[in-house]
């Protein structure tokens, strides 16, 4: 019995030193590696506890490139250091009592025991991201995390290049508008011209015209003699009488700037002339006496100047007498013959 109780002594000793008060291990809800890690809102507020210095909580957040994530760590007194870990390419901007650091791959924001921190962590794609926390120090300890998930509004530069772009179109627009007005005036100018010309045309088309046109027999004769030449003159005030021609036989004779032309008489009976002016044309009809008898040398001679004659179509004029005298007036472009 006196040894058994040396044994039991021991035994208690051990027990109750397995049993002694230590360190009291707070239950850890969140996973220890990102295979294994929940996806939770970019929004929210999340607190946890780091058991020992290995040990580390993580959690998984979607963000979309262009988007940030405004993050808000409070770190405890016990802790030496806390650090958020991330998974993916990021960049940090407005980091305040933080120090960012890790690598490419993996950067990671470190923030002293009893501080609290901020950063804005800005994804450079669209993909689901690990947050590691951990820390050191004497274990355990409690942290606190803050997420925001935030649409980027434009930077200044953003803007300032937008707003001159916008400048840059309206100045082209502006300009456009100057060149359209500038054109619809011309247009305007042009549109009144044709209308003055329309209106012109349309006074020059309804003004009446008046021309007196005298058909006489040359050198002092008394008649219109076969062989013999017709003198034909047209006199007027509002009319430009040398647009008058005149169409006998085969040939055509156009006035000249005296409004007077010549034309051989190659037949007897009565004769025909067509008077033309502008798009008004008229018949003047008189009687040719026939010619006294010739040899026949003489008359061959004749007929053969006729002949040359027919291809003129315009001859030369000098005043000329006779009794014989048409007067063929002009008005609106109609022909009025009087005889007498």
């Amino acid at each position: 019995m006196e040894r058994l109780l040396p044994f039991l002594t021991a035994l208690l000793v051990i027990v109750s030193v397995g049993m002694a008060p230590g360190v009291v291990v707070a239950d850890d809800k969140w996973a220890d590696s990102c295979r294994n890690a929940d996806v939770v809102s970019a929004t929210d507020r999340y607190t946890g506890s780091i058991d020992s210095p290995r040990d580390e909580d993580v959690m998984k957040i979607s963000v979309d490139k262009g988007d940030y994530v405004s993050t808000s760590l409070i770190a405890p007194q016990e802790a030496d250091e806390v650090y958020v870990s991330y998974s993916e390419r990021t960049s940090f901007q407005n980091v305040e009592n933080a120090e960012t650091g890790g690598t490419v791959g993996t950067p990671r924001v470190n923030v002293e025991g009893g501080v609290n921190a901020n950063w804005e962590m800005w994804p450079e794609n669209s993909d689901t991201y690990c947050l590691e926390i951990g820390g050191q120090g004497e274990a355990p300890y409690e942290w606190e995390l803050s997420l925001t998930l935030n649409a980027p509004e434009p930077t200044s530069v953003e803007t300032a290049d937008s707003q001159n772009r916008i400048d840059t179109l309206e100045n082209q627009i502006n300009q456009k508008e100057e060149r359209i007005t500038e054109l619809e005036s011309i247009l305007q100018q042009k549109n009144q011209t044709i209308n003055e010309l329309k209106s012109e045309s349309t006074n020059n088309s309804s003004e009446d015209v008046s021309i007196e046109v005298t058909v006489a027999p040359v050198n002092d004769q008394e008649n219109f003699v076969e062989g013999s030449e017709a003198l034909v003159q047209a006199e007027s005030d509002n009319a430009d009488v040398a647009r008058m021609s005149v169409g006998y036989g085969s040939g055509t004779y156009q006035l000249d700037s005296n409004g007077q032309v010549r034309i051989p008489l190659i037949q007897n009976g009565t004769q025909e002339m067509t008077l033309t002016y502008s798009n008004t044309t008229k018949q003047v009809s008189f009687e040719v006496q026939p010619q006294e008898p010739q040899n026949q040398q003489e008359r061959q001679n004749q007929q053969d100047q006729q002949n040359e004659q027919d291809t003129t179509t315009t001859g030369t004029s000098v005043p000329g007498f006779g009794v014989a005298v048409t007067i063929v007036a002009l008005v609106s472009s109609m022909f009025v013959i009087q005889r007498y």
